[in-house]
C-alpha cells in the first residue's frame, strides 16, 4: 500500500529498504522509519515540528494528560487486525502506540518519524507530506488526524470504499485557564462545521475535562507544544514564565466522516 513518490508504483520492503519495479530505492534509517519526502518540492530546510517541540509533547502525552481522548479515539476506530489504519501528521507517535493495530503514521517532520519509530516498533512511520501521501489509491480503512494538517483530497483518494476519516480539534474552550494567564486579551478557538466533499458527516463526539499541571516543566511542555509558542509576545511569555502549577479545561472534538 506504500507507494514510490516519484512514479506512483508499490513499494516493497527487502532488507531495510523500500523498492520499486522501477528500480527507485529508499534505505530505512537507523530507528526504522522511511524517507519518501520528496524535498525538491519544498524550499523549506525545516519540515515539520523541530525536535524541541516534538520532545515537549513527548514528555506531556507521556504524563497521561490527553489520555482521556486517546482512549475515546480508540474505541471510536475500535482496530482490528483486518483494518488498516493511517495516522495523518502523527508527529512523535504517541497516537499511533494508544490506538495500536496495523497502523502506518505519516509526517513531515524526520524527527517525529524518528521518535515515533523508536516508539513503536512494528509500526511503519514514513517521512512525507499529508498533503502528497506515498499510500496507494484505496488501500487504507481508517485516516485520522489529530491537530494536523491535512489535504481531503488526498484522504478520499486512499480510503477504501466506506472508509472512515477522523478530525481531531480544539474546542472553544480548550486551554481556556492557561490563555487567561498568558494573554492580555484571550481568545476562544474558532469553530466551523467542515462539510467535506466526498464524505457524509457520521458522528460527533466531544470529550472534556479538568488537568492539573504541577509543575514548571509541564506547562512549559504544554505550551511548547502548541501553535501559541510562535505568537506570543514577550510580556506575555514573562506571564507564562511566572507560573509555577495551574489548572486548565481541556476540550477537543472528534468528528466520524464516513466516504460516499
Amino acid at each position: 500500500m506504500i507507494r514510490c513518490p516519484k512514479c506512483h508504483e508499490v513499494l516493497v520492503l527487502n532488507n531495510k529498504s523500500y523498492q520499486c519495479k522501477n528500480k527507485h530505492n529508499y534505505d530505512c534509517a537507523k530507528s526504522g522509519y522511511v524517507n519518501l519526502l520528496q524535498s525538491q518540492k519544498s524550499h523549506t530546510k525545516q519540515h515539520g515540528d523541530d525536535k524541541a517541540m516534538l520532545l515537549s509533547r513527548k514528555h506531556f502525552l507521556d504524563k497521561g494528560y490527553y489520555q482521556l481522548l486517546a482512549n475515546k479515539l480508540r474505541k471510536i476506530i475500535n482496530p482490528t487486525s483486518k483494518d488498516t489504519i493511517l495516522d495523518a501528521g502523527c508527529g512523535e507517535g504517541w497516537y499511533c502506540e494508544q490506538i495500536g493495530g496495523n497502523t502506518i503514521g505519516v509526517d513531515i517532520s524526520r524527527n517525529g518519524c524518528d521518535l515515533a519509530a523508536k516508539r513503536n516498533k512494528d509500526m511503519t512511520f514514513i517521512v512525507a507530506s499529508t498533503f502528497d501521501l506515498p499510500i496507494t489509491d484505496g488501500s487504507i480503512d481508517c485516516v485520522y488526524s489529530v491537530f494536523a494538517p491535512f489535504d481531503v483530497d488526498e484522504i478520499n483518494r486512499i480510503l477504501s470504499a466506506n472508509g472512515r476519516f477522523i478530525h481531531v480539534f480544539p474546542l472553544e474552550k480548550h486551554l481556556w485557564e492557561l490563555k487567561e494567564a498568558i494573554y492580555f486579551v484571550p481568545y476562544e478557538n474558532e469553530q466551523e462545521e467542515k462539510q467535506f466533499t466526498g464524505f457524509e458527516l457520521e458522528s460527533k463526539h466531544e470529550v472534556k475535562d479538568m488537568i492539573h499541571l504541577p509543575s514548571v516543566e509541564d506547562i512549559k511542555n504544554l505550551f511548547s507544544m502548541t501553535p501559541y509558542v510562535h505568537r506570543t509576545s514577550i510580556e506575555e511569555m514573562k506571564r507564562l514564565n511566572a507560573l509555577t502549577e495551574i489548572s486548565s479545561q481541556i476540550q477537543f472534538g472528534i468528528n466520524v466522516y464516513r466516504k460516499q
